[in-house]
């Protein structure tokens, strides 16, 4: 009987010492199952606080792009007036620019039948500028020889004034002689010298008003003289002396080229 039980203490024993070594063979395994967890933990740890610093410098980058992105909401914000502005301003120029070449196209139409219009008036002027040339050349060909035919009106002119002057001479000599019996025979001649001038003559007299006012004043001195000399003896009795019937001849007919009805030899009715 002790035998069997110490076999069976034996058995026990052994179980017992089978299941030590079991116990520690799992201690061990968890030993090392332990060392590989904190050593997985402890790497945890390490990835755990390098996630945290990027987490730390993700957030602080997301709080400035938060930062930068509210104040670009505030200048947003703030501009948005301006930009409504500016495209309103932009609008209206555009506007404005569409008009400015429309003006534009019509100014270049205008421009054209303007162009066409001085073109026409440029032939015009040049046809006129033509025309006015040759009649300027005709009007010095009619000017030179109308200078010539007055040049000799000019000359015709001088003989009659020298014609008059020997008749003031000879009146002179008449009023110098205090006795002339022979007074009534003087010849007339001067007198029916002028009276005898042609028709051409008297054109030429009547185309020269300033010469015929010269003759004209020469005939009033004579006048004049034939008063001053109204106390001679003998020229109160002439009443038809040739000085008179001369004065009233030349008066008459300066009188009718100058158109004048009044004549010297009306003032000189009342010295006979």
């Amino acid at each position: 009987m002790l035998e069997d039980a110490e076999e069976d203490y034996q058995k026990k024993i052994e179980e017992l010492q089978q299941k030590i070594k079991d116990y520690a063979t799992r201690e061990a395994r968890l030993s090392e199952e332990l060392s590989e967890v904190t050593a997985e933990f402890r790497a945890a740890k390490t990835t755990r606080t390098e996630l945290q610093d990027q987490v730390r410098s993700l957030q602080d980058k997301v709080e400035n792009l938060e930062a930068q992105l509210r104040r670009q909401e505030a200048a947003r914000e703030q501009s948005a007036p301006e930009d409504d502005g500016l495209r309103g301003e932009l609008s209206r120029m555009r506007t404005r620019l569409g008009k400015v070449n429309q003006q534009l196209i019509e100014l270049g139409e205008e421009n054209g039948k303007l162009r066409q219009e001085a073109d026409v008036l440029k032939k015009e002027v040049s046809s006129a500028k033509k025309q006015a040339d040759d009649k300027n050349k005709k009007g010095e060909r009619e000017l030179l020889s109308f200078n010539l035919h007055l040049s000799e009106k000019d000359e015709r002119i001088a003989e009659l004034e020298h014609e008059v002057k020997g008749l003031r001479l000879e009146a002179e000599r008449k009023k110098c002689e205090e006795e002339s019996p022979s007074a009534n025979q003087r010849s007339t001649t001067p007198s029916t010298t002028l009276l005898s001038l042609s028709e051409a003559e008297l054109n030429s007299l009547s185309a020269h008003p300033s010469a015929i006012e010269r003759l004209r004043n020469q005939i009033k001195e004579l006048h004049h003289e034939r008063k001053l000399c109204a106390d001679c003896s003998q020229l109160v009795k002439i009443n038809q002396s040739p000085l008179k019937g001369i004065i009233e001849e030349l008066g008459t007919l300066c009188g009718i080229l100058l158109g004048d009805t009044t004549s010297l030899a009306d003032g000189d009715s009342d010295i006979s």
